[in-house]
């Protein structure tokens, strides 16, 4: 997971003895190319690592951050976007942001290195940051416990929720709420060629895929980097090995069509939260006929996206993965915003 890397590496970085700067959106407005919470550390090396949306933003960014690490000292600068708008930095994107350049000591080694630990369970983490020169930083569970670092402001704990949220007050600094890691599996029946193709892409984009294979030939994890489990069951009672959860995803594309419509009933009495199927139209067309006379309604069959993928002319398995991957980067960004 990319979020996961970028705690991990800053804490490795810090246990060396080594200061760091861990640079965050606080707040975006307009056509800015990231928004709040998007993040990326700076090390003593000059190396950095992850975006806040590159071009001459994010080259502004990375100088006064290499300022503010050999000072040792933490600010917040904005940055105009408007091409046209004094004091601006000349792109033509449109927008602002504010950015918290945030020093890190090496004191903080082994919170940066938990928070990446605790990003690796299935569990919602939210990292509160008051950002000032004498910041803060707790990381808190979705009941608000504090899991580990200093405690935040009790009032932000009422904002734990999918997207970042600032929270800002005339008598004290920012603090920003941001969503780490949120639980949740995409299950992927079938380890075919579009299924290896889809795993590591869909790891690169902060998803946790876990393939289910009922060929021991095609349930070996070395087929399938980045996938956070590889489990060899049985399609036709997939629920004796893995129960779905209503955050979870799940894409269906197993050797054949029996196979896949017998995944298809047991997934559609789920609460998964995506459910995406493999396949032509006319695949489809027979599939909601069987479904209805099943006793399923059309309400459960809108459930199912397919053909399976935004529709992009993909026909290679990487060009699959990456229209899938799609999609399910749309449903849960919508799903943000509800």
């Amino acid at each position: 997971m990319i979020m996961q890397n970028l705690m991990e590496a800053l804490g490795q970085e810090l246990a060396q003895g080594r200061p760091a700067m861990l640079c965050t959106i606080l707040e975006s407005r307009g056509s800015a190319p990231r928004g709040a919470g998007a993040k990326m550390v700076l090390m003593q090396s000059g190396k950095f690592l992850g975006t806040i949306g590159g071009g001459i933003m994010e080259h502004l960014v990375l100088e006064r951050a290499k300022e503010a690490l050999k000072a040792g000292c933490s600010l917040t600068e904005s940055f105009n976007l408007n091409a046209n708008a004094s004091a601006s930095i000349g792109m033509i994107c449109g927008g602002s942001v504010r950015v918290f350049l945030q020093y890190c000591s090496p004191a903080w080694a082994e919170f940066f290195c938990t928070v990446a630990a605790y990003m690796e369970k299935d569990q919602d983490v939210w990292l509160v940051t008051r950002a000032e020169e004498n910041w803060i930083c707790g990381l808190y569970d979705q009941a608000g416990q504090l899991l580990c670092g200093q405690p935040c402001p009790v009032g932000a704990l009422s904002h734990l929720g999918k997207t970042p949220f600032l929270l800002e007050t005339p008598e004290e600094a920012p603090v920003l709420v941001d969503p780490l890691s949120l639980s949740g599996y995409v299950y992927i029946f079938g380890g075919g060629h579009i299924s290896q193709a889809l795993v590591p892409v869909l790891a690169q984009v902060d998803f946790r895929p876990v393939i289910f294979e009922d060929r021991p030939e095609f349930a070996r994890p070395e087929l399938f980097p980045g996938a956070a489990g590889v489990y060899l069951g049985d399609f036709f009672n997939f629920g004796k090995t893995i129960t779905v959860r209503r955050q979870d995803y799940i894409a269906i594309m197993t050797r054949g069509h029996m196979a896949d419509h017998e995944v298809l009933e047991q997934a559609l009495r789920t609460p998964a939260r995506y459910l995406g199927l493999i396949g032509s139209r006319s695949k489809m067309a027979i599939t909601r006929q069987k479904l209805l006379d099943a006793g399923f309604t059309e309400a459960d069959i809108r459930r199912i996206h397919n053909p399976i993928g935004l529709p992009i002319l993909a026909e290679t398995p990487a060009e699959i993965a990456i229209s899938i991957a799609a999609e399910m980067i749309r449903h849960r960004a919508e799903g943000a915003q509800e």
